[in-house]
């Protein structure tokens, strides 16, 4: 977790096999004359409320935009009347409110254009064909492929043109194309969506095959942008692939279609084969308000935006609230592609976003716009707070969630008799949890495996179910309350802390704290020069989707050596400055131990003491803890760090330390343990 991290790090990472969780998602009756007039009245007004219902479930694609200017849909306004609303709610046609879409993909198991998408951010379509044939070699690299969230599809086993295949055999062709592929990579069959023709040969009935196996499939020999609303899934538009095989047949300009597609409102689609011969087009396209992403997510965004619909738009004092409504019943293990709301508040600010209930990420954007994210179950109840609720303050975050986060109480509470005491940790049994419990133990920072670039956590969602029931398992059959954070450790240096980055990471985390997990522990290192307002921003992002009682944790960088507080000596390093803004969002953060570069015992240890020191005197709104190593070697042990850290936390009768997190249990042997239970 710092600079010099290669030696812990060979400690650190297990085996493929070995180690952890790889990764971790609805009348009155006429009795008197006087009352019949009242009664036709109520009638009417209650069938012309079905009316409207119907018409609202039965709106076609073009009605899906924003609600006309005064219509107010069953907007309701307080007074018991149905009032003009000057609020305006609309599913986006693309995510993120781009202008439009475009993709990249490969075909005939080709992996090129790895290394210009990676640079980009982008996630290509990789078509894979001829899968009976490929090694282990080959598995390899599309297994990296896959990991580094790129799409795997189909492509056929043969390669033949599918027009003249039977029946039979072509279903021979797309199931085991797509077992091979399952098998492989470890895939789930809803983890397969996309198709590409051969040759971009097909037929009415291949396309009815093809359905029952794909969300969509993508044609050839087309040249074309491809709508916003598809004639047609079973054959997608697209661009040929530039001088390849027949130079006749290149695609128009790539650059003048990028610009097509965003001033259009349409899908661009790149096809490449065995080079990539895009000539700059796929970074222009990062210059462009488009939407990259690759094929199965635009395919099943489309379909689940056609399936979604807004009704029951109402606006009060407080609040604005609607629902997004399904029309049909969407595999939800499919269709797991979120849909961008666009709402436009009027004279009123945005202060918080609920769905369902639970707190989202919004973004705002002029004119009283704000933009969030929701994956659609069916039906969705969706609030945002506005001005004049007195429950909601500042960017998103309701007060009671900011009065929760500073009762420096509350980390306390959920500790043992003893002070805190944490431990970075991945249990494979029960022994190890006997280990803990035995040394009071109590907080388990969950190495929860690798995140792809594009903010995913990597390790099936079974592996970390099965993980939180041994935990839980363990916990009742003992009557011991662990608290356990999650964590990837993640490096600033291959990754890019992008809006798709932060979405993913939130998403995910949000999922580990409704299976069980007590709050997230971000390990995101280092917080680059210039990168701070958005790491920062990142955090609060954090803080907002995570539920009340929930526990932030934070690595921090170690305290800069400069005596001006707002200066860094280093990336690796955070001034007092950062920690006290860092401390305003966060309930924990674990300051470092180690990794000073430090050759002797007196001075690793004056470190310690002037961190500790330099730490309690400024008094920040969270709890800290120091983590201390047993993966080090001398000066850098356990015994030096905490002799340093006792007689420095003995000077101060008032601060935020609530003590120690050892890292790492893994090679703590009995003689560390003696040393850590009596504090020297």
């Amino acid at each position: 977790m710092h600079a010099n991290r290669s030696e812990h790090m060979s400690q650190k990472r297990f085996s493929r096999e070995g180690r952890k969780v790889r990764r971790l998602t609805f009348c009155l009756p006429p009795m008197l004359a006087p009352f019949f007039l009242c009664v036709l009245s109520v009638a009417s007004v209650f069938l012309l409320t079905l009316t409207w219902e119907q018409a609202a479930g039965a709106k076609n694609n073009s009605d899906r935009g924003w609600l006309a200017e005064g219509k107010t849909e069953n907007g309701y306004s307080g007074g018991g009347s149905f009032n003009k609303l000057d609020i305006k709610v609309e599913i986006c046609d693309w995510y993120g409110g781009a202008a439009g879409a475009a993709s990249i993909s490969m075909d005939d198991s080709f992996a090129s254009c790895r290394d210009i998408l990676n640079k980009n951010g982008f996630k290509g379509t990789y078509y894979l064909s001829g899968t009976d044939k490929f090694s282990e070699a080959d598995w390899d690299i599309w297994r990296s492929v896959h990991l580094e969230g790129h799409e795997i599809g189909c492509h056929t086993v043969s390669h033949q043109s599918c027009h003249i295949l039977e029946k039979e055999i072509l279903r021979w062709e797309f199931s085991t194309n797509r077992k091979d592929i399952m098998t492989n990579l470890g895939l789930r069959e809803e983890d397969i969506s996309s198709f590409a023709w051969p040759y971009g040969d097909t037929s009415p009935g291949s396309k009815v095959i093809a359905s029952e196996y794909f969300v969509s499939a993508r044609g050839y020999h087309i040249n074309e942008l491809e709508d916003k609303d598809p004639a047609d899934f079973m054959f997608l538009k697209c661009l040929n692939t530039p001088r390849y095989h027949h130079p006749a047949d290149d695609p128009p300009n790539y650059f003048q279609k990028a610009d097509e597609a965003e001033r259009l409102g349409k899908w661009v689609h790149f096809v490449f084969h065995n080079e990539c011969l895009d000539d700059g087009a796929i970074s222009y396209l990062a210059t462009k308000n488009l939407w990259v992403a690759p094929v199965g997510a635009v395919a099943k965004y489309i379909k689940e935006r056609q399936n979604s619909y807004i009704r029951d738009v109402m606006q009060t004092d407080s609040h604005i609230h609607f629902i997004l409504a399904s029309r049909s019943c969407l595999r939800p293990q499919l269709f797991d592609q979120e849909l961008t709301i666009r709402v436009l508040t009027g004279s009123v600010t945005a202060q918080a976003v609920l769905v369902n209930s639970n707190p989202a990420v919004f973004k705002r954007g002029a004119d009283h716009t704000i933009m969030f994210d929701v994956r659609p179950s069916g039906t969705d109840e969706i609030k945002v707070v506005t001005t004049g609720s007195s429950r909601w303050t500042g960017n998103g975050a309701p007060s009671v969630r900011e009065e929760a986060r500073k009762t420096t109480l509350r980390l306390r509470e959920r500790l043992a008799e003893r002070d805190g005491m944490v431990i970075n940790i991945w249990i494979s049994g029960r022994e190890r949890l006997d280990n803990l419990r035995n040394n009071n133990i109590k907080y388990l920072f969950v190495d929860i495996g690798d995140t792809s670039p594009d903010g995913r956590i990597m390790t099936p969602r079974e592996e970390i179910v099965q993980f939180v029931r041994l935990i839980e398992s363990y916990e009742k059959q003992h009557g011991y309350d662990f608290v356990i954070l999650p964590y990837s450790e993640i490096n600033t240096y291959p990754y890019r802390l992008d809006r798709r980055f932060r979405e993913n990471f939130i998403k995910d985390y949000r999922e580990l704290m409704s299976l069980g997990f007590d709050g997230v522990y971000v390990d995101i290192e280092p917080v680059r020069k210039g990168e701070e307002e958005d790491y920062l921003e990142f955090l609060r992002e954090v803080s907002i989707v995570c539920p009340k009682g929930m526990v932030l944790g934070v690595y921090a960088g170690s305290l800069s050596d400069s005596e001006a507080g707002d200066e860094r000596d280093n990336e690796w390093q955070w001034p007092l400055s950062f920690y006290q803004r860092v401390a305003e969002v966060a309930d924990l953060i674990c300051v470092p131990g180690y990794d000073f570069n430090l050759r002797s015992k007196e001075a690793y240890q004056a470190s310690i003491r002037k961190q500790v020191e330099s730490l309690c005197a400024i008094g920040l709104p969270c709890q800290l803890m120091l983590t201390v190593p047993t993966h080090k070697r001398e000066p850098e042990t356990l015994r030096n760090a905490l002799t340093a850290y006792n007689s420095e936390i003995k000077k101060h009768s008032k601060h935020q330390f609530i003590g120690v997190c050892v890292f790492a249990e893994w090679t703590t042997i009995p003689e560390e343990w003696n040393a850590f239970e009596s504090g020297t």
